[in-house]
């Protein structure tokens, strides 16, 4: 056995194509299975949204956690919400006002990417008739994203309130630690 390791004669550079061949047709395998399994297998690095943390301690059993986010909560705690455009920031960021059961408020501003409408102040041929067209949309689609805003920000979306559970919490007892 040691005779075959002591002074080694494999000929890498023949069976070069070979290797060659049997990487591609693993890569396409790969790409093939990753496409196949589109969408539903990708997670928030892929498709964008927002994800929820957090650890409840005492642990809570499943019902006590989904109680935390159901419908009454959601009112109480996200029902008083509204949103308002950030004056002179022409539509990319509004603030986020939640009143609290207890008479406090908290704010939270948030930004978006995408234009409202198109800034025709960008364009030197613009006249003073297309800039006061540009104010008048800008106000009505203003108006149409603090209205989108307001409403979103009441309600979480379903793939919070579904709850989710690392499968070592089923093995140790009934109280559960939250994923969501």
């Amino acid at each position: 056995m040691f005779r075959l390791f002591a002074k080694p004669d494999i000929d890498f550079m023949g069976i070069r194509n070979i290797m060659f061949v049997g990487t591609l047709l693993l890569s396409i395998l790969g790409i093939t299975l990753f496409i196949g399994r589109l969408p539903n297998d990708l997670n928030i690095d892929f498709v964008g949204g927002t994800a929820y943390g957090g650890k409840a301690h005492p642990g809570l059993t499943i019902q006590e956690l989904r109680g935390l986010v159901d419908e009454p909560n959601q009112k109480k705690w996200l029902g008083g919400a509204q949103a308002k455009e950030e004056e002179g920031s022409h539509g990319y960021t509004y603030t986020i006002a939640y009143k609290n059961p207890d008479g406090t408020t908290d704010s939270r501003s948030i930004n978006i990417a995408n234009p409202p409408v198109p800034d025709p102040s960008q364009d030197p041929k613009a006249s003073s008739a297309e800039a006061a067209r540009y104010q008048e949309q800008l106000k009505q689609v203003v108006k149409q994203r603090e209205e989108i805003i307001t409403r979103r920000a009441q309600e979480l979306p379903e793939s919070v309130r579904r709850t989710n559970f690392l499968s070592a919490d089923f093995k140790t007892t009934d109280k559960m630690r939250s994923t969501t």
